[in-house]
């Protein structure tokens, strides 16, 4: 979790990051603006996997 930042502002909208290439992504998009690769969603929070795992680290979903 990045400095200053509470797991409460993880869960109501804040970008993720993208496992790639670490930059924030925003909910509303299905790949990374930044590096252009595709990006695997948890079905129950929506929260962005990391490519090599198959749940979510946030909800385990």
């Amino acid at each position: 979790m990045i400095s200053g930042e509470s797991s409460s502002d993880k869960k109501d909208g804040a970008p993720c990051a993208c496992p790639f290439c670490d930059a924030p992504v925003a909910q509303a998009y299905p790949f990374c603006k930044s590096c252009g690769k595709n990006l695997k969603r948890c079905p129950g929070c929506g929260k962005v996997i990391p490519e090599d795992q198959d749940t979510c680290p946030e909800c385990a979903g």
